[in-house]
């Protein structure tokens, strides 16, 4: 089942499968690194991401995530689109793409499991982003 799918409208939860951990995420980290993200940003929204868990792991239960990190996790599309928004010497630091894709999986995260199986996810891409941007690219002609 393909992540971030609906059925009859009914949000499907975010199952931790093999590919969602490396086909997808090596596939969005290609897609990122080709329109030029920047590498910071990536990072800044994980960093973000990795704050709430780790408040999540002090009371880790299924009524204080919905009432008290949900609602933080979900604030972060707003954060995500206003970066995306801006600009910095004419140069966009956060494209359309990573922000569109970044909504359809937050939007997904409803359970604690969902969001553990996200921040697997995100970790993945930034490891398949590094190694596309810092060594693909500079050894096999491309972008430094």
């Amino acid at each position: 089942m393909k992540q971030g799918r609906e059925l009859r409208g009914i949000k499907m939860a975010i199952e931790l499968t093999e590919n969602y951990l490396t086909n997808d995420a090596e596939k969005i980290a290609k897609e990122f690194s080709n329109k030029n993200l920047d590498k910071n940003q990536l990072r800044k929204f994980f960093d973000d991401f990795k704050l709430l868990e780790r408040k999540l792991n002090h009371d880790f239960s299924e009524d204080n995530f919905k009432t008290k990190i949900l609602p933080l996790i979900k604030f972060t599309k707003s954060k995500i689109a206003y970066n995306a928004g801006r600009r910095v010497s004419n140069k966009i630091l956060v494209p359309k793409e990573f922000k569109e894709y970044f909504d359809k999986q937050i939007n997904n995260i409803n359970t604690i499991k969902d969001f553990k199986n996200f921040i697997l996810h995100y970790q993945a891409i930034i490891g398949y982003f590094t190694y596309i941007s810092e060594y693909e690219k500079e050894n096999f002609g491309g972008r430094k």
